[in-house]
């Protein structure tokens, strides 16, 4: 409880204020909108359960709607390195593709446009502009210990060498095994 507490008020002293602000909003229509404009009416009794799950909801719902947008993205982009992306698993706040190993140029690209364009939006909050951080893994398999994490670059030329490295990396260990 203790711990709590000083999360609260030393590690995050803006958290009760923004609290009191969602509750406040709670009260007056029992709506609250997300950073892409998405309403959700909180219909459930007044209590503790209703406050926790409208205090989830913006950033949880923020989180997947930037996921969705992203999906969406590229979903609809025509261009050949997207048409070489499979997409095979949408698990709330990831995505999951599978792309050809020998495309790597084509790979290299995708993953550059989906970490700088479709997956990073600028969004807004009470004025305040501001991005969250994502990241890239990348592996021959969904296991936790064969996946890389990928340092995304400001250029794609960046993107490209990181990914190569990888790819090489990750086939010599794959040989190993």
């Amino acid at each position: 409880k203790r711990i709590v507490e000083l999360y609260r008020t030393v590690a995050y002293p803006g958290i009760p204020i923004w609290h009191d602000t969602l509750e406040a909003q709670l009260r007056r229509d029992r709506y609250l909108t997300n950073c892409f404009g998405r309403k959700r009416k909180f219909m459930d009794a007044w209590g503790p359960d209703l406050l926790d799950a409208a205090f989830s909801f913006k950033p949880q719902s923020t989180v997947a709607d930037v996921v969705l947008e992203g999906m969406k993205l590229a979903y609809i982009d025509e261009s050949p390195c997207f048409q070489k992306a499979l997409l095979a698993a949408n698990v709330y706040d990831s995505l999951l593709y599978r792309y050809p190993v020998e495309e790597v140029d084509h790979m290299s690209r995708f993953i550059h446009t989906m970490a700088n364009d479709y997956m990073f939006p600028l969004m807004e909050y009470n004025g305040r502009e501001f991005q969250i951080n994502i990241d890239i893994k990348m592996g021959f398999d969904w296991g936790q210990k064969s996946m890389k994490t990928l340092k995304i670059g400001a250029c794609e030329e960046e993107t490209v060498g990181c990914i190569k490295l990888l790819v090489e990396e990750a086939r010599r260990e794959r040989e190993k095994a």
